[in-house]
């Protein structure tokens, strides 16, 4: 007769979370912890915080963007001002 073997209790993962604040945080924390050490060595956790929060604003589309209009008018108030610092030699 076969030896009755004791069952094993079976612990279940937890569904994958997938709401929009736990990809927010999960991608925080990889820029955090695992990108920006690379990239900024030096730099305290403050900064490297404020790095990724730009980094999410940007990816989620809530930075502006640099248009053609917003290049042409930096580029003229640039070349004025280095018209005046000609002007001043």
């Amino acid at each position: 007769m076969l030896e009755k073997r004791p069952t094993i209790k079976v612990i279940t993962r937890p569904k994958k979370i997938t709401t929009p604040e736990y990809k927010k945080a999960w991608l925080l924390g990889f820029l955090v912890f695992e990108y920006l050490p690379g990239v900024m060595p030096k730099a305290s956790i403050a900064e490297k915080r404020k790095v990724a929060d730009e980094a999410l604003l940007v990816c989620a589309g809530k930075r502006p963007r640099m248009t053609p209009e917003l290049l042409a008018e930096l580029i003229a108030v640039h070349s004025s001002c280095v018209h005046d610092q000609e002007a001043l030699r």
